[in-house]
């Protein structure tokens, strides 16, 4: 079963974003990854229901902004989405979408995991049929990064052991209390995305080679054919349309469901040089 499960923003200014973000989503950051210092790199995971929002943001600013994937990625584009995560089922489906990226040649520029303890562990080589390991065998997680021109932004394919945990954003989340608190939020999760590509057509079916999905129960055409969108097995959405301009590239606009009495039907709210779209979850699909 495949699902959205995060999806990431750059930004220069970490502290402005998280306020905006955990205010208007009533939420919270759970977890800072301190082991994506070595990208030169800080984080925070905002949980949303099951899904969770990443906020990046380069520790090195000014001259050496470029010392970082991300921080060259701000320079280009400034504030904007960055990266989505895609949940896989089980070490088999991982197997599969592994081998179905090289099939298509697909630049792999990242890959590894974390243990149950939350320690940086390797990638295994699944070239030479190697499944043990965390998010395989053990509990963990473990994910190879896919870059934007093969599949429209950065995305992460992702498996994690067991299934309902999510160690990207650490342990404590599980946890009673902070359990409560996500329950008690009125946002209920990140139910879809838009890329811009300029080959949204190709992008949409190489996610759907990627992820082994039926082509008639996932594939929807909409806005006169100019516009592609894929439904995961959990029902979140990846939609994928024609980029106007060199800078309109990308994740551009995240959609999350929500009940809150504080939000307009349909709000759009730019945060972090990305658009949010709260809706009601069947008005998430496009």
């Amino acid at each position: 079963m495949s699902r959205l499960r995060q999806v990431a923003i750059a930004v220069k200014d970490y502290e402005k974003c998280e306020q905006e973000l955990t205010k208007v989503l009533s939420s919270f950051v759970t977890f800072n990854d301190p082991d994506i210092e070595y990208f030169g790199l800080r984080n925070g995971l905002i949980p949303i229901g099951n899904t969770f929002l990443e906020i990046v943001s380069p520790l090195e600013q000014g001259e050496k902004l470029s010392s970082s994937a991300a921080g060259r990625f701000l320079q280009r584009f400034g504030d904007g989405g960055y990266m989505i995560l895609v949940q896989v089922a089980n070490g088999e489906s991982m197997f599969r979408a592994y081998e179905s990226a090289k099939k298509q040649n697909f630049q792999i520029i990242h890959k590894g995991g974390k243990n149950s303890d939350l320690d940086s562990v390797d990638f295994p080589n699944l070239e030479q049929g190697d499944t043990s390991g965390p998010g395989f065998e053990e509990d963990g997680i473990m994910g190879f990064h896919l870059h934007p021109k093969n599949v429209g932004c950065i995305a992460e394919i992702t498996v994690q052991k067991p299934r309902n945990k999510w160690l990207w954003a650490g342990n404590q989340w599980c946890r009673s209390d902070e359990r409560t608190r996500i329950a008690h939020s009125p946002s209920i999760g990140i139910v879809a995305v838009d890329i811009a590509s300029n080959e949204p057509e190709l992008t949409a079916m190489s996610w759907i080679r990627l992820l082994n999905l039926d082509l008639e129960d996932c594939l929807s055409v909409s806005n006169e054919g100019t516009v592609f969108s894929v439904t995961l097995d959990d029902e979140s959405v990846l939609s994928f349309r024609k980029a106007t301009s060199p800078l309109d590239i990308g994740l551009q606009r995240i959609y999350v469901e929500t009940h809150s009495t504080k939000l307009k039907k349909n709000e759009i709210r730019v945060i972090g040089g990305v658009e949010f779209c709260f809706v009601k979850h069947l008005e998430a699909k496009l």
